[in-house]
């Protein structure tokens, strides 16, 4: 019995160091390095969802550095999807993947059975941290980007104002207005950019 959380506590930090390794090696855009420590731990330890959202994120950078590339840059987003609704479906709790799995599946077809079953069980875990943790950026930036792929604009801008005063780093909002920026893209080309224009205003307020 006493071996057994000292392995757990172990393969903790043995975990983490290669999360971390991997972060830092996606953000200098080496990516199949990235990509190749993360299915190393999923395969070891199956999937959870900080490790699944690093791997999202690797995939929708190799998405965003094929964009001229049209079936590459579609295949990294499937990729990219399914990377991050096994990170949300390992806990529920952690909206994290769960939403940037909806934002690319509204990108691609917000007709995707996948979007429909998945939208109200993200939207859950965010009320609920938005009852105990609601002055957390993530979290009403989170619940902002829910609000914009319902194309709710009265919501989205209530959560704006409500994430901007969390006081959020640079960095914070400008990875929420790049996630915007795939929805308006959509949104405008499904509306018009009349019908859209108000969600251009709320990233213009974030970046």
């Amino acid at each position: 019995g006493m071996i057994q959380p000292l392995v757990k506590r172990e393969r903790k930090g043995d975990i983490y160091l290669h999360q971390q390794l991997a972060l830092a090696l996606n953000k200098t855009k080496q990516r199949d390095e990235a990509e190749q420590i993360l299915n190393d731990i999923i395969g070891k330890y199956g999937p959870d969802p900080e490790t699944n959202g690093l791997l999202g994120a690797v995939y929708k950078g190799l998405m965003d550095d094929n964009t001229g590339d049209d079936l590459l840059a579609a295949a990294y987003r499937n990729k990219s999807i399914e990377a991050y609704l096994d990170g949300f479906d390992a806990d529920p709790r952690d909206f994290y993947p769960g939403v940037n799995a909806l934002t690319l599946l509204f990108f691609e077809n917000a007709d995707d059975p996948r979007f429909k079953k998945y939208f109200p069980l993200v939207t859950y875990s965010v009320e609920r941290q938005l009852e105990t943790n609601k002055n957390n950026y993530w979290v009403q930036a989170t619940a902002l980007e829910l609000a914009a792929l319902q194309m709710n604009e009265a919501r989205s801008k209530q959560f704006l104002a409500a994430a901007l005063t969390c006081n959020p780093a640079k960095w914070e909002k400008e990875t929420t207005a790049g996630n915007l920026k795939k929805i308006y893209a959509k949104a405008a080309l499904l509306q018009g950019e009349e019908k859209t224009a108000w969600l251009m205003d709320c990233i213009e307020k974030l970046i």
